[in-house]
């Protein structure tokens, strides 16, 4: 559908530098790697599966 994400991808907690910023590019590198099923930390979960 119209501007609805792909998937969602679930982890236990958001990686922080010092500053206490979320590190946004971790966090998008664990998403390539739970979606090719290369991240423990992070669990995939595609739109519209059960």
């Amino acid at each position: 559908g119209y501007k609805r994400p792909k998937a969602y991808v679930y982890v236990d907690n958001l990686p922080r530098n010092a500053a206490n910023k979320i590190l946004r590019r971790v966090l998008r590198d664990q998403a390539i790697a739970a979606r090719d099923g290369g991240c423990e930390d992070a669990v995939y979960h595609p739109v519209g599966a059960s």
